[in-house]
């Protein structure tokens, strides 16, 4: 073959040349970084204003696509590069084709450009060995000293350095016709950002990868040697889960008092020997260069992998904006970059999704100690970043271990919240104190501290809160001493004995409304907690009147009031009260009130789902949520706000997407409050009745047992909540066979319901139904009829003509009247409960479906065999389409229909127990 040789530059030209060259290879290097569907719309974006130069990429990236993925001839690309540096385009190529082979090593593929060398995998068959290698070679147009300079240095770098997460070298030399290579270490990997989302890796699992990652670059710093280009690209990771640190091409071997001459020109923008995405400020703006800037880029590299996006808001494609973010701006908190939407529409669930989490989970899991790990790394002085890249690993690991990181050193309050979290049984043990006090109390001053800091210009106003708050705290204090065997002569002293203390106490303030309004309220948010609903609402209605004739009283309250006033008549069963009040409270919400906002969207939500008016209780949910996630914080009430969407969903009998959504507010709970908490058993509670719906009877059981031992040991055998939650263990008792076990529920359940409730509550109606149920299942038809016409009643006057409880309940009183052979009764309460039904769900449904396989029964009991056939088909097909053939009493469905078909009418229809 002809050896092409290469050219040597015009000198005479050398400026303008130059600066042409720069602009095009910064340009085409980027653009190689990019999937070729990307480059032509990027290239148009930065060539808006030169069209020169938009014109030799375009020749540039033509030639990259036609050039062939051997060596059988020259490459198209270098010969077009060539063209640019000699303002030549039919120039001789100056790869000859010799290079095919270098030694032993044939070269077979390109694998990697970048503007100054190509990266070629070889492969070694000579016999002796055989072997896959990556073979590194200068571009033939490159000759200046500084290049081949640059080029010689890696290799010389690279010869120094054994680690198992580095590519090794093998070996180096020159071609025959004089150019440099070397062979190193084939890697068979992906950047680590790529792996890391293939392989859905979690959080921890991609702080595994970061540390290798720290570690290999602390063992280059050990040696003097700063990477200056650590990026994904020059990450990879293998099949096994191994980082490689690949390309010192621009690292900086780290001497005292010298500085290389062409320092600045390698790290600045015009150069493009850098990747801006992952540069620092020092890069940017040619200072001094450390091993601070490579804790700078890692904190980039950690910042992406734990959220999927930049740390600014810049755009990526747009140089001067980037530059100027990295240079001025504060990279924005990892828990709220999280839950945007990126410039390439990616959005928060596809980035939770490849992390194997959810948005809000994900925003909690990153809030706090990661990012302040990441805004240490990521400070624009480097002497205020990490001191090395060592700390940044150690305070990872710190993380990892729930110690306090060193990037939130000096503050007090978060390093007692890591003991607790390490010791949360131990400290929960010596800590017992009426719990629904000090959590209350606890609500109240942190609703004070935030109103008093958005109010910091009004000095006299946050005085006054102090003084409250200080007085509210004394008063308290005080009722906790009665219970000192000082005071209380040996006799204990009752939770509910110091509440009435307190409410006297309270009562009999005369000469300070606003004290004796925040004490009112504090402790009807204590007698809510202790289940006493009425004395809850009598104690805000109390405080309510007072505020009324205050001129100056906080708005804030006023809402928080209005809205204790709605949980209070909620749980009395007033729901339509319990309406009001929350429309008040939103109407009466400061502006700046979104967390509280959401809170209250959620619970008025769900009084619609109660009231079975999903439509306005989904937009509702919705708009809670898109508040809370705008916000991304307090994540106890964007646990509340899932635990409703999921029982809506439930309800719809959309079963997969209720359970995954109750089971995000459940760990929401677990975290934020433990297991062993009333807040986290009602949700807990829910997730039981969505599995329970789904037919998962064993499943739910078990979530249900735990939420029951919770709320006996913390709440005591009387609550209300109890009662609800035992009226929940019966349906799971009875859907798993054990009719007797679900009488004792039952019966206990409305034995507490009665202590708290009038009969026409919602708790009431369902205890009722859970009983008449429970009897059907026993075949005690008369029993039945009478609990079920009970609980319709209830249904009726409190929940209206059109709620899916009341649906359900005339079906079940319709097979009880069935039971008692009174055909045309049944059948008339079914055919209401069937136009109830597809009121609030269409024809679809599997509440629909199996109301028609049940009035397939009556038609067969009736004689009416044909007619049998004829819904038991259409509701079996609903059941099938939305439960699915193998649920038990779907498939028993079927088997009857088809006995029918084949004109077996002997055998009754089956009893459902799917939701009703």
């Amino acid at each position: 073959m002809e050896t092409r040789m290469s050219p040597a530059h015009p000198h005479a030209q050398e400026g303008e040349l130059v600066d042409q060259w720069l602009r095009a290879d910064s340009l085409f290097t980027e653009l190689l970084e990019l999937p070729v569907a990307q480059r032509a719309e990027r290239l148009a974006q930065r060539c808006v204003d030169d069209k020169p130069l938009e014109a030799i990429v375009q020749r540039l990236l033509r030639a990259e696509e036609r050039s062939s993925a051997t060596l059988d001839t020259a490459s198209d690309a270098v010969q077009a590069l060539a063209a640019v540096a000699l303002h030549q385009t039919g120039d001789d190529d100056p790869e000859p084709d010799s290079v095919v082979q270098i030694g032993p090593y044939q070269l077979v593929s390109c694998i990697g450009k970048g503007g100054s060398a190509v990266v070629w995998r070889g492969e070694r068959n000579d016999g002796e060995f055989q072997q896959t290698v990556a073979v590194k070679l200068l571009r033939r147009w490159i000759d200046s000293d500084d290049s081949v300079r640059r080029f010689r240095e890696e290799r010389r770098i690279l010869a120094a350095l054994e680690h198992p997460n580095l590519a090794r070298l093998l070996d180096g030399g020159v071609t025959p016709d004089g150019w440099p290579y070397f062979i190193m270490e084939y890697v068979d990997g992906i950047p680590i950002t790529e792996y890391c989302d293939r392989e859905r890796l979690d959080i921890e699992q991609r702080l595994d990868l970061v540390l290798q990652v720290i570690k290999v670059v602390q063992y280059a710093h050990q040696r003097l040697l700063v990477h200056r280009d650590l990026k994904p690209s020059n990450i990879l990771v293998t099949e096994s889960g191994q980082v490689k640190l690949l390309d010192f091409g621009i690292a900086k071997v780290l001497q005292a008092d010298t500085e290389d001459s062409t320092e600045h020109e390698l790290t600045q923008p015009h150069g493009r020997l850098l990747t801006p995405a992952y540069a620092s400020p020092e890069q940017l703006g040619g200072g001094r260069i450390s091993t601070a800037t490579d804790v700078y880029a890692l904190g980039v590299l950690l910042y992406r992998l734990l959220s999927g996006r930049s740390p600014y808001r810049a755009q990526e494609d747009a140089p001067a904006s980037l530059y100027e973010a990295i240079l001025r701006q504060v990279p924005a908190a990892l828990s709220i970059r999280v839950l945007e939407e990126d410039q390439a529409g990616l959005c928060a669930r596809e980035v939770a999704a490849a992390r194997d989490s959810t948005p809000f989970r994900l925003a909690r899991m990153l809030r706090g100690d990661l990012e302040a790990i990441c805004q240490v790394a990521l400070r624009k002085d480097p002497e205020h970043r990490y001191a090395s890249v060592e700390q940044l690993g150690i305070d990872i690991e710190r993380y990892r271990q729930q110690l306090p990181v060193l990037a939130r050193a000096g503050n007090r309050r978060y390093r007692l919240g890591r003991f607790l979290r390490r010791n949360a049984w131990g400290v929960s043990a010596a800590v017992v104190l009426p719990l629904a006090i000090v959590t209350a109390l606890a609500l109240h001053v942190d609703r004070l501290s935030a109103e008093r800091d958005r109010a910091a210009a009004a000095a006299k106003l946050a005085k006054q809160e102090a003084d409250k708050a200080e007085q509210i705290s004394t008063y308290l204090v005080g009722l906790f001493r009665a219970s000192d065997p000082a005071e209380s002569r040996g006799r204990d002293i009752t939770a509910v004995e110091l509440l009435e203390r307190g409410i006297a106490q309270a009562q009999a303030i005369q000469d300070d409304p606003p004290l004796q309004v925040a004490m009112l309220h504090v402790l009807g948010q204590v007698s809510f907690a202790l289940g006493r609903y009425q004395q809850a609402n009598e104690l805000q209605l109390e405080a309510l009147s007072l505020l009324q004739r205050i001129s100056d009283r906080s708005e804030t309250l006023w809402a928080d009031v209005l809205a204790d006033l709605g949980e209070a008549n909620f749980n009395l069963g007033n729901l339509s009260v319990a309406e009001e009040y929350y429309r008040s409270a939103l109407a009466t919400l400061p502006e700046t009130g979104l967390v509280r906002r959401g809170r209250i969207l959620t619970n008025l939500g769900i009084v619609h789902i109660v009231t079975s008016r999903y439509a306005e209780a989904r937009a509702l949910l919705h708009e809670a949520l898109a508040l809370l996630e705008e916000n991304a914080v307090e994540t106890a009430a964007h646990a509340t706000t899932l635990n409703a969407l999921g029982t809506l969903l439930s309800r719809e009998a959309q079963h997969s997407e209720a359970i995954d959504m109750l089971r995000e507010a459940v760990t929401i709970r677990v975290d934020l409050l433990g297991d062993f908490h009333p807040a986290t058993s009602v949700v807990r509670s829910n997730l039981g009745i969505a599995l329970l719906e789904a037919g998962e009877p064993a499943a739910a059981e078990l979530e249900l047992q735990r939420a029951l031992e919770v709320d006996q040991k913390v709440l005591g055998p009387t609550h209300p909540s109890l009662g609800v939650l035992l009226n929940q263990m019966a349906s799971v008792r009875r859907a798993l066979g054990d009719q007797e076990g679900a009488i004792t529920y039952l019966a206990r359940s409305l034995e507490i319901l009665r202590q708290h409730h009038d009969e026409y509550t919602p708790a009431m109606a369902a205890a009722l139904s859970g009983l008449g149920h429970t009897h059907l299942s026993m075949l005690s038809f008369d029993e039945a009829a009478d609990y079920l016409s009970q609980a319709v009643a209830i249904d009726e006057q409190v929940l209206g003509p059109q709620s899916r409880e009341l649906a359900i309940d005339l079906a079940l009183l319709a097979r009880a009247r069935s039971g008692q052979s009174r055909y045309e009764e049944a059948e008339a309460l079914l055919l209401r409960a069937l136009d109830i039904a597809r009121g609030l769900f269409g024809d679809e449904h599997a509440l629909v479906g199996e109301m028609l396989v049940q009035h397939a029964g009556l038609k067969w009991q009736r004689g009416d065999v044909a007619s049998a056939i004829e819904d038991g088909a259409r509701g079996l097909a609903i059941l099938v389409n939305t439960e699915g053939a193998e649920r038990p009493y779907v498939s028993e469905a079927a088997a009857w229909i088809e006995s029918l078909s084949s004109g077996n009418s002997e055998h009754p229809p089956p009893l459902s127990d799917l939701l009703l």
